[in-house]
């Protein structure tokens, strides 16, 4: 019986080990082609990246132009991980590229997955057009006759070490490509015309990936990282009459194109009203009247999302609208412009979670808030 204890142990432990390790695969195969590649993703610069057919496609210049996993990254426990993708060339546009990863994408300064993926610095691998492989700095010639038109790059590491095996459709490896490192945490990215020092200039070319996948005791759910497909809202609520924003990303044409306004009654959601997406703005506006400002009442947009094989998924944004703050002294926050370099704003974004204001102006100047969606994208 002791022999089946241990056993029955050994077996709990097993299961709890596996537990933790957290499994991301995309393939893209789902998604109606779109610019907006979906929650689980950012792309910076949003515009340069589509989905098409099932799969990424990069055609900006943008140097590091990259699709950052949001919702699993590597911790900076102990542990191993592998990441690998399909990839290929569309176009050399002129001087020679790159593609690959970006990996433990992290911002010292700020911890927070938005910083990540406009500031944070990580470690580079991938393969050139110069006909070689790089990994962390170190660099291992592309073997001869090397199909650019599909391979995989897979990495693998820990805190201590990584490798890095390259292999075409043909079956030409690189071998595998070692480099030591001294820990890794945070986000991680497929990307296109990577950065590289003693390289010059990235380059200018354009690839596609697929088959994205994720894996490893180090890798780490967070899904309260994931944005969209209802990216925000903001009302106003004057003289008894709500008017509701939805802001949307850009979606394809055959995606949904309608959002829902769900109103929660007594413990009870109840749909509203039904808007079209605006094509140009991305944006759904709702307009209630005879509203009761009296009491705070909890609002949802409802959003469902649908594949190419006609599967649905249901989104939801939940929010509150405050009751009229009638009596009492008002709490006004302030906020001017502020330069793309600023982003993601996290003391300002604390503070206001702290002043809770009733009321919040914004003033910003229009020269300066087109350079920033520019940049940011």
């Amino acid at each position: 019986m002791k022999y089946l204890g241990l056993i029955a142990v050994l077996f709990l432990m097993i299961i709890s080990s596996c537990s933790k390790r957290t499994n991301f695969q995309a393939d893209f195969d789902n998604i109606n082609d779109r610019i907006w590649v979906g929650k689980d993703f950012w792309s910076v610069p949003l515009e340069e990246w589509r989905v098409i057919d099932g799969h990424l496609e990069c055609n900006g210049e943008v140097a590091e132009s990259r699709v950052n996993i949001l919702t699993h990254l590597l911790s900076p426990d102990d542990g191993d991980f592998k990441i690998s993708a399909r990839m290929g060339l569309l176009k050399k546009n002129g001087s020679p590229g790159s593609a690959g990863f970006l990996l433990g994408v992290y911002d010292e300064e700020d911890p927070s997955a938005k910083a990540a993926c406009y500031f944070g610095k990580s470690i580079k691998a991938g393969v050139s057009l110069k006909g070689f492989a790089f990994l962390n700095g170190q660099q291992v010639a592309l073997p001869e006759g090397f199909d650019w038109g599909e391979f995989v790059i897979s990495v693998k590491g820990n805190n201590n070490s990584l490798s890095m095996v390259v292999v075409d459709s043909k079956g030409n490896s690189t071998g595998k490509l070692t480099s030591k490192i001294d820990g890794i945490q945070g986000l991680v990215a497929i990307a296109n015309n990577i950065t590289l020092e003693k390289e010059g200039k990235p380059g200018k070319s354009g690839f596609w990936f697929d088959n994205l996948k994720l894996s490893g005791s180090k890798v780490v759910l967070k899904q309260d990282n994931a944005f969209g497909p209802i990216l925000w809202t903001t009302y106003t609520l004057n003289k008894n009459v709500v008017k509701l924003m939805a802001q949307m990303p850009p979606l394809g044409k055959n995606d949904n194109q309608e959002v829902k306004l769900q109103l929660q009654k007594e413990g009870v959601w109840t749909t509203m009203s039904t808007k079209g997406i605006e094509p140009d703005s991305r944006t759904a506006i709702f307009k209630i009247v005879n509203w009761d400002a009296t009491q705070d009442t909890p609002f949802r947009i409802l959003y469902t999302e649908k594949g190419r094989d006609g599967s649905q998924a249901r989104n939801y944004y939940e929010g509150t609208i405050r009751r009229d703050p009638a009596g009492k002294p008002l709490k006004v926050a302030g906020l001017t412009c502020q330069f793309y370099s600023s982003f993601p704003y996290s003391p300002l974004v604390e503070n206001l979670r702290k002043v809770n204001p009733t009321l919040i102006s914004s003033i910003s100047q229009a020269t300066r808030f087109m350079k920033a969606t520019e940049v940011t994208g």
